[in-house]
């Protein structure tokens, strides 16, 4: 059993009461329930939850983090943390429940830091022994179990902006302990690996000013990427075709197919309106996300306005760009079906009852597990690119997480605290493998 989320004070003395039985005054040893009952018990659990049960005795812990028993989590909220941090902390927004995992000290000696999350693994950076340059693995926080991944040194990384250079990365498990890892560096470069590699496989690279690689997700065991192609679909580069089936070993494969887009660019009107000394440019730049959803594909689209304010100073001698200051807010979302790797032209809407989570790689929910309160045809947001990091007009703090209610307009509460920029929140969602 790997590290374990710590447990708060109050759930702690909560948990210690189960056994003791106070309307007979007689001690019960619940730890002698029948298996079939504590499994149905067990169903019913999260993992945050089961977790606890496992440090009770060991035939619960045996019960307790078996795979093969379902379970539906509610993803943690990972809050912004800093290079050379010890521990990361996850907020349970259900419970209102604050957990704290401290890093293995290997990874802490290493001065190692979490980058993001894909699928329950923890995205973690470290120093190389030997120069600057960052490592990246794979940390399980559940099990503690870690896999290393390929050097990243090709695609012009440094340690402290490997989050920058990592645009992406996705998961998908062959077994416990082999997976298929693919990612996408700057936005242009599309690669491949297999847990153990020692290298990337390259797939594809954009060429500047053609296209880039916005997003990507494991589908029906197919790997669906989302190009965004600046032009028109007459300007396609032949060179770049996909799909492509590529092996990776003599007994593993993976089918890649491309999901192209040449009206991003043409979907949005732009109008500037002037509200407290800023240009506002409504809802003239977007986001987007592939994400599935009870069993289909779709595309989200998150629409911004953009509020812009340029420095006043005209001093000549100053070699410098001049400062200005960029904010996007996030105004609306639009989701299309996507069938057989085309978009569909028209709008649709999730079943009432499922939730989105952007970021992360957080799967999208049937509220019919959680509990009441818990409401359906929502999305639920993060801090995406809302400020240029090159602006000298630094620090300040981000305010646009929330969630959008589909069912009343669109309507968007930004719930969520506040974080300095360039600190970032991402959704986590623990498994047990």
């Amino acid at each position: 059993m790997g590290a374990r989320f710590s447990v708060p004070a109050d759930e702690d003395e909560k948990a210690g009461a189960i056994f003791s039985d106070e309307a007979n005054d007689e001690r019960v040893d619940w730890r002698k329930l029948p298996n079939d009952l504590m499994i149905e018990i067990i169903k019913r659990l999260d993992v945050t939850d089961r977790m606890m049960l496992s440090g009770v005795c060991k035939s619960w812990s045996r019960l307790a983090m078996q795979k093969n028993i379902p379970v539906h989590q509610f993803p943690l909220l990972m809050l912004p943390h800093h290079i050379n941090c010890t521990h990361i902390r996850f907020f349970d927004a259900c419970r209102s429940l604050m957990y704290r995992y401290n890093l293995p000290k290997s990874i802490v000696r290493r001065k190692g830091w979490c980058f993001g999350s894909s699928k329950g693994w923890l995205l973690i950076a470290t120093k190389e022994k030997y120069n600057d340059g960052p490592e990246i693995s794979m940390l399980n926080p559940v099990s503690g179990q870690i896999i290393e991944l390929p050097p990243i040194d090709e695609f012009e990384a440094s340690f402290s902006s490997v989050r920058e250079c990592v645009t992406g990365l996705e998961l998908f498990f062959l077994s416990e302990d082999d997976c298929i890892v693919s990612a996408i560096f700057n936005n242009k470069i599309l690669a491949i690996c297999r847990a153990g590699d020692e290298d990337w496989t390259t797939v594809s690279e954009a060429e500047d000013g053609v296209f880039i690689y916005d997003d990507f997700c494991f589908f029906d065991g197919i790997l669906y990427v989302l190009r965004i192609f600046y032009g028109n679909d007459e300007e396609e580069d032949d060179d770049m075709v996909l799909p492509v089936s590529l092996e990776l070993s003599e007994f593993c494969g993976i089918t890649i197919k491309p999901i192209d887009d040449y009206l991003f660019r043409h979907r949005l009107a732009v109008e500037v309106v002037e509200a407290n000394g800023f240009n506002v440019f409504k809802q003239t730049a977007m986001s987007v996300y592939l994400v599935q959803c009870d069993g289909e594909l779709f595309r989200v689209d998150r629409i911004f306005d953009i509020f812009t304010q340029d420095d006043d100073d005209d001093d000549e001698d100053d070699d410098d760009d001049d400062a200005s200051f960029d904010y996007m807010k996030t105004t609306k979302f639009v989701i299309y079906k996507i069938k057989d790797g085309r978009i569909s032209s028209d709008e649709c809407k999730l079943k009432n009852d499922q939730i989105i989570f952007l970021d992360g790689g957080a799967p999208s929910l049937s509220v019919k597990y959680f509990k009441e309160g818990v409401k359906g045809n929502y999305i639920y947001f993060l801090d995406d690119h809302c400020a240029d990091p090159s602006s000298k007009i630094l620090p300040f703090v981000t305010h646009d997480s929330g969630i959008c209610c589909l069912d009343d307009d669109g309507r968007i509460t930004r719930c969520f605290p506040t974080v300095d920029f360039p600190d970032h929140m991402s959704w986590f969602t623990p498994q047990i493998i």
